[in-house]
């Protein structure tokens, strides 16, 4: 019914009786200001018609192209994809990156502010399986977060997660190491985060190095990591706990559901077989989050374990009554 209403609304709001309104920038100045605070109330819906009203008063006071109008297809987008209405989003955030690509000079809060909402809209793009056009848009995302808060910065994160994530998925190993390099150092100096774990970016970092061959390169990290053990660190209270989390060693026994994997015809043909071991992070629901098998096996037997091993699930391992991450070894045995 709210649905309904809102598009009722929306379509009310275009119909116009008898001579068209006139805006000024003062009207642009206080629809803003209403629309903000509802933004912060998290009062979506009710923030919708304005934010619509917004874009009809910037498109009609600054004519094309002109960052005001940007800004305010922004703030719409945003809205309309904290509403779920993520087709609407993302053509709206298109629109308005067609105008930021044609403006220059940047302020930084503007550059923020625009790096933000290209991340939203690479989401948008890799929720629907546009894997090339999200891959672009978080570069874009991630070089205007560098240019705006810093290399180090805890916003870049998400777009340097995404993009090793990418990259492995396409078995690009050494770019997928880089990135996943690149979010240790950001994570791991921003400790008090809760959004991304280290201990999960270390053991993807760790499987990327493996998988490129890389192992020598992965001491710097693996030294840092370990450093935090033998020396604790108030600043350092959430990664210290992550990496003393327990090694459950091999736990297939305690799996809720233990996916078998299959057995590839490629593996037959080239009579694999045999023992593959897949070292696996658990969270703290028990939902596996990063799945990396010894180089050793065939190639089409890694694959199948390793997609098996993630859709595995586990009980959540308690320490002290919290849930916690614990790392551990599924074994998949295949016999010719």
């Amino acid at each position: 019914m709210n649905k309904i209403l809102i598009v009722f609304f929306l379509l009310a709001f275009f119909v116009v009786s008898g001579k068209p309104q006139t805006y000024s920038s003062e009207d642009l100045q206080k629809t803003n200001a209403e629309l903000n605070k509802l933004y912060q109330e998290k009062k979506y819906a009710d923030a919708l018609p304005l934010a619509v009203k917004a874009v009809e008063i910037s498109e009609q006071v600054f004519g094309n192209n002109h960052l005001e109008i940007a800004k305010a297809l922004r703030n719409l987008g945003r809205i309309q994809f904290f509403l779920k209405a993520q087709q609407s989003a993302e053509i709206v955030f298109e629109k308005a990156l067609s105008i930021y690509k044609k403006l220059e000079n940047l302020s930084q809060t503007d550059g923020a502010d625009f790096a933000e909402m290209v991340e939203y809209l690479a989401f948008i793009k890799y929720q629907n399986q546009k894997l090339v056009d999200a891959e672009s848009l978080f570069e874009l995302a991630l070089k205007w977060f560098e240019k705006t808060h810093g290399a180090n910065s805890f916003k870049t994160a998400n777009s340097l997660y995404v993009l090793g994530n990418l990259h492995y998925w396409k078995e690009m190993y050494k770019i997928s190491a880089q990135y996943y390099k690149r979010l240790f150092e950001v994570v791991f100096n921003n400790s008090h985060n809760k959004d991304i774990s280290l201990m999960m970016v270390y053991y993807r970092a760790k499987c990327s190095y493996r998988k490129a061959g890389m192992e020598d390169d992965f001491e710097v990290i693996k030294k840092q990591y370990e450093g935090l053990k033998q020396k604790p660190s108030e600043n350092n209270a959430q990664s210290e706990a992550e990496t003393k989390a327990e090694n459950l060693g091999v736990i297939n026994g305690r799996a809720l559901l233990l996916q078998t994997p299959s057995y590839p015809s490629e593996a037959r043909q080239a009579r694999a077989g045999g023992t593959v071991r897949v070292e696996i992070v658990i969270d703290e629901t028990g939902k596996v989050v990063c799945a990396c098998a010894e180089n050793k096996a065939h190639k089409a037997l890694i694959k199948s374990t390793e997609s098996a091993a993630y859709r595995s699930r586990f009980s959540p391992t308690l320490k002290d009554g919290k849930p916690v991450m614990v790392t551990g070894t599924v074994v998949y045995k295949f016999v010719l």
